[in-house]
C-alpha cells in the first residue's frame, strides 16, 4: 500500500494525507528567514549606491590630402575618411607624402560605473 494510506478505512480508498501549508518550503530552510530589523526612528549610517558616471572627450581626425594632380593611388581613396585620435593610418604613408590629418569633431561619452558610499540616512 502507499504511503499515507488509513488501513481502518480499506473500502474507500481514504487517507489521511494532507498537502503541505500554503507558505513557501524554501523558506523553513532558509536560515536566514527571520524579517529584518526595524529602522530606527533617527539618523543611521548606510551604503547607498550612486552613480559615479563621468563625461570624456573622444577627438575624431579626418584624412585630408593636397586635392592636387599629385595625389597618389594609396592617398587618394583616403581623403575625406574620420577616425578615433590614435585609430587608422597616419600620415606620411610613404616618401613625399603631403597628406595631413586635423581634428574633425570631438564626440562626448559617458562611462558608467556604479559606486558605494557611506551616507547618513534621516530616519
Amino acid at each position: 500500500m502507499p504511503i499515507g494510506w488509513d488501513f481502518s478505512e480499506l473500502d474507500g480508498g481514504a487517507t489521511d494525507w494532507a498537502p503541505p501549508p500554503a507558505a513557501d518550503p524554501w523558506q523553513a530552510l532558509d536560515p536566514w528567514h527571520d524579517d529584518p530589523a526595524p529602522i530606527p526612528e533617527t539618523g543611521f549610517w548606510t551604503w547607498v549606491e550612486v552613480d559615479a558616471s563621468t563625461v570624456y572627450p573622444v577627438l575624431w581626425t579626418r584624412w585630408l590630402t593636397e586635392e592636387d594632380e599629385r595625389v597618389c593611388p594609396e592617398c587618394g581613396p583616403l581623403d575625406g575618411a574620420v577616425w578615433e585620435d590614435g585609430g587608422g593610418p597616419s600620415p606620411p604613408l610613404h616618401v613625399g607624402c603631403r597628406c595631413r590629418r586635423a581634428p574633425a569633431f570631438t564626440e562626448w561619452r559617458t562611462r558608467s560605473a556604479t559606486a558605494w558610499e557611506l551616507r547618513w540616512v534621516d530616519g
